[in-house]
């Protein structure tokens, strides 16, 4: 494998079988090669439920929530209608990084370079239209360009209007920024 991470949430669903395998495998080890009895097997189903069954509740989160909220944050920044699965036609602008939430908004420009998000301010002023930022990996994107980051979390700019955590590490984390209408 050329650089590849086998990352926790690949192996989760994983898990309850190989419990299962590693309790035939205690079992076999246990009793050798005499014939089980219903009583050690039950014995063994037991030992290997109480083990399976607190997993259960990680990994259904997992089925039920997304890693990062994206579908969320653009909820967030279309008052609550997502294309395709909506026709109401909000038309704000947005913008992200660090974040697939171009994949609920493919209008969303992906802006990680200051004066990107400054033609894009001015572009907003001029139409006077709404603008919305989803930023995910905040403190990684603060290492790439502050300037940017610093820019979204200038009050007199921009409000933080949804704060998205992700599950397990803070990088899946997603904040939705508003820019402020600026009066001239």
């Amino acid at each position: 494998m050329t650089g590849s991470l086998l990352l926790k949430w690949y192996v989760d669903d994983a898990v309850i079988f190989i419990e299962l395998w590693m309790g035939i495998g205690l079992e076999a080890l246990v009793f050798g090669s005499e014939i089980s009895s219903p009583g050690r097997r039950l014995l063994m189903m037991g030992l290997i439920s109480a083990v399976a069954i607190p997993m259960m509740m990680p990994i259904q989160k997992y089925r039920r929530f997304s890693k990062q909220q994206i579908r969320e944050a653009i909820q967030i920044s279309h008052n609550g209608h997502v294309y395709p699965f909506s026709e109401v036609p909000v038309k704000p602008l947005t913008a992200g990084w660090w974040t697939n939430a171009n994949v609920y908004d493919p209008a969303m420009s992906v802006v990680f370079q200051k004066d990107k998000l400054d033609e894009v301010m001015a572009r907003v002023n001029a139409e006077e239209r709404e603008f919305y930022f989803t930023l995910g990996a905040q403190d990684v994107a603060f290492r790439e360009n502050s300037a940017v980051v610093e820019t979204l979390e200038n009050p007199q700019l921009f409000e933080l209007v949804g704060v998205l955590p992700g599950l397990e590490q803070h990088q899946f984390s997603t904040l939705v920024f508003r820019m402020l209408p600026q009066h001239n």
